[in-house]
């Protein structure tokens, strides 16, 4: 019975819908972000929305020579920014800063430092900041956080004694302690990298790249777990995973549904994507992705589900890291079906693109966040919003899988279909020229 379930809904996942007008999304002219004073550059690490409040972190080299951390922050929907250092002077030596949005609009912040391990902070309502003791060992960029309604969600590798562990734990925002953990891979004979987490309805999808020293493979693993953290077995997604730049993302939509791509930069491979179901998570290959992004070889990409269950897609179509790279993007009308005409985010053309990132707020007016560079090492950020969030398809049937069809406690599952209307509004503000594909 489950088998048969989860063949329904991922059959009406990819269904079309009836829908209106198929029409690109519509995107303001970018915002750069500079990096603040005692910074010479800006590389994008990660991008999350709450209403109106966006925030984008990234990894910049000092003025005086070593790496750290900082956080640009919008209070008015992305149209000015403002940008700081890690506060307290955390960040030091940092490589990589991940956040994510809180059910209460709060952001929380994951990093490592050198000689300090795993970090984490809480920004709360006002601005200020509360930040934690060390929560682990790991010292590698190698991390990520994630966060819904059963709570904040953290992954990192931990190398003790020479093997990496991939853990997962449990964030208390308010103690910003690990009130609980696990290890989801030990890599005995190898190592990990490149983690990447996503959580929606308590259920927990985790994917990396894994290297086998002894048997000269790598691949794009995955795993899942619900809000007891305890997780699956780690299945190979694809044997093609190179942990030197492969850059694996997950996107955990309804129903656990668990969709993951991946791309490797600057070669001549194409891009994958695969989807899955719970409760057994057997991939399948998505044969839609070269058709709803219009090319089969990528140098950089991201993906996440918005709050309606549509899946957003950002990539980089370039020549391979040269010049004339763009940064593009296209919707679902629904689930992962009847994708959107491509939109082109950027006008420039003489510098490369990369370090992608997308977000949605609860309204579904999505944020795209990436980072230029040219000959130097004169990297910044960008963002970009859409006009107005796109109402859900009308009419069309939402289909909204709760429980985790046997995931982790959770025993039983059931169905909701829930019929949304909606009608499209005025939109208030005009973009520039140049935004479409």
């Amino acid at each position: 019975m489950r088998r048969v379930l989860a063949a329904v809904f991922l059959l009406l996942l990819l269904l079309p819908v009836v829908a209106r007008a198929q029409e690109a999304v519509v995107f303001l002219p970018d915002v750069q972000i500079a990096a603040p004073s005692g910074f010479s550059n800006a590389y994008l690490s990660d991008l999350a929305v709450a209403g109106s409040e966006v925030r984008a972190t990234w990894v910049g080299q000092r003025t005086y020579g070593s790496y750290g951390w900082g956080y640009s922050v919008s209070h008015d929907g992305g149209r000015t920014f403002s940008s700081s250092p890690a506060p307290g002077g955390a960040g030091q030596g940092s490589t990589s800063a991940r956040v994510a949005t809180l059910p209460d609009g709060r952001f929380a912040y994951l990093w490592a430092e050198p000689g300090n391990g795993l970090l984490a902070a809480v920004e709360d309502a006002d601005g200020s900041f509360r930040w934690s003791s060390s929560l682990a060992t790991n010292e590698t960029p190698y991390l990520d956080i994630g966060a819904d309604e059963t709570g904040v969600y953290t992954s990192w590798i931990d190398y003790v004694g020479g093997a990496g562990r991939l853990m997962i734990g449990e964030l208390d925002p308010d103690s910003l302690r690990l009130t609980r953990y696990a290890v989801v891979a030990s890599g005995a004979y190898g190592f990990s990298s490149n983690v990447r987490v996503s959580v929606r309805e308590g259920v927990l999808g985790i994917v990396w790249i894994s290297v086998d020293y002894y048997a000269y493979t790598t691949a794009v693993m995955f795993s899942h777990a619900g809000t007891d953290l305890n997780a699956s077995s780690p299945v190979s997604v694809s044997e093609s995973g190179y942990w030197s730049g492969g850059f694996p993302r997950v996107a955990v939509g309804p129903g656990g549904i668990a969709f993951v791509m991946f791309a490797q930069p600057y070669a001549n491979d194409p891009v994958g994507a695969w989807t899955a179901l719970p409760p057994d998570y057997d991939f399948e290959f998505f044969t839609g992705l070269e058709d709803a992004i219009g090319a089969s070889r990528i140098d950089d990409l991201a993906a996440e589900f918005d709050s309606q269950g549509r899946m957003l897609l950002v990539w980089v179509d370039g020549q391979h890291g040269l010049v004339e790279s763009s940064v593009r993007f296209t919707r679902a009308s629904s689930g992962l079906s009847q994708f959107l005409p491509l939109t082109r985010l950027d006008v420039d053309y003489t510098r490369s693109k990369g370090g992608l990132a997308v977000a949605a707020n609860e309204e579904g007016r999505v944020y795209v966040a990436w980072s230029t560079w040219g000959a130097g090492s004169d990297s910044d950020v960008h963002v970009a919003r859409e006009v107005q969030a796109l109402p859900p398809p009308e009419p069309a049937s939402v289909l909204l899988l709760s429980g985790v069809l046997g995931m982790g406690v959770v025993g039983a599952a059931s169905v909701v279909f829930l019929l949304r209307r909606s009608r499209r509004k005025p939109r208030p503000e005009q973009p520039s020229d140049g935004t479409r594909a």
